[in-house]
């Protein structure tokens, strides 16, 4: 078995029909194993996998588990030589299979790679390529250093993985303490410091539509986001950089997250204000119209 295939689904049926089908496109001239785990989905998802794909392994928890709890159920069974975690929410492209596994075969030493990820309008997601959240690293993403400067190998350094079974063994299973969000980068930090490569591969990619196979309330998104950088600094900065004031990326982190929600508290109450605004000029205008009044009866003549 060249290849273990991970999905896990949370109410996304549609999706990961549309996933499922790209990888078995993909994987054609491969031997693959396909799992599907599913987080005890309320919208028919786990019988559209049951009944549409008899060759996948189907696996239905009795609750939402969570990604790394769901991922891990599957990660025991799994006998590929290589395992691929991917989201429901993506498109494998036709050679992105085969050229993982070609990457991997020549590279020996190598824990973990992730290829090229994007938007459906082909825009790079620059998650696809981030480093680990050192201080500098932070504090260049945080300040806005990263994205005046983008390919600056100092300042730049801040969804679909390949894995070694026999290296995840060696590191465990995903952190169950992130729940979804940041569980890659505690992964990869883990391969790191047991010694692994960890590649970005470019000459290939998937599509991923951002968020699908996570939705909820994107504020609640957001929050887990804040909250599982500062568990991975807790866990994995504290050592390594023990002369370090962590508590002054603890803050950071505090409020760029803080900041963020507000951003998007703000965005979420903007637009029923501008539509509440637009209506009122509305009827202003339509009873200026009708009984021959002053559009703006507050604004004076220059000439006066």
């Amino acid at each position: 078995m060249r290849l273990s295939i991970v999905f896990l689904n949370y109410n996304t049926r549609d999706l990961t029909r549309q996933a499922l089908n790209s990888v078995l496109a993909a994987a054609e001239g491969l031997t693959v194993e396909i799992f599907v785990v599913d987080n005890a989905s309320v919208d028919g998802s786990a019988d559209m996998v049951a009944e549409e794909f008899p060759q996948v392994k189907l696996i239905r928890n009795t609750a939402n588990v969570g990604f790394a709890a769901g991922n891990n159920v599957a990660l025991r069974q799994v006998t590929g030589e290589y395992v691929l975690l991917i989201n429901t929410d993506t498109i494998v492209r036709r050679d992105a299979l085969r050229t993982m596994v070609e990457f991997l075969d020549a590279h020996p030493k190598a824990g973990a790679c992730g290829c090229k990820i994007l938007d459906p309008d082909g825009t790079l997601q620059l998650d696809s390529r981030r480093g680990f959240p050192t201080p500098l690293a932070a504090f260049c993403k945080m300040s806005g250093l990263s994205r005046f400067f983008p390919k600056h190998p100092l300042i730049a350094h801040y969804h679909m993985t390949y894995l070694d079974p026999e290296q995840t063994t060696e590191v465990e299973g995903l952190s169950g303490s992130c729940m979804m969000v940041r569980k890659d980068i505690d992964w990869c930090y883990r391969f790191h410091q047991a010694g692994w490569k960890i590649y970005y591969v470019p000459t290939t990619s998937i599509i991923h539509f951002r968020g699908e196979s996570g939705r909820g309330v994107p504020l609640r998104i957001l929050y887990r986001k804040s909250r599982a950088m500062s568990i991975f600094v807790n866990k994995h900065m504290a050592r390594r950089f023990r002369f370090f004031p962590l508590w002054l990326l603890q803050v950071g982190i505090a409020l760029y997250g803080t900041f963020r929600l507000l951003a998007r508290a703000g965005r979420a109450l903007a637009m029923p204000l501008i539509d509440a605004g637009l209506v009122l000029c509305g009827l202003k205008l339509g009873l200026a119209v009708r009984y021959h009044q002053e559009l703006v009866p507050f604004i004076y003549r220059i000439e006066q």
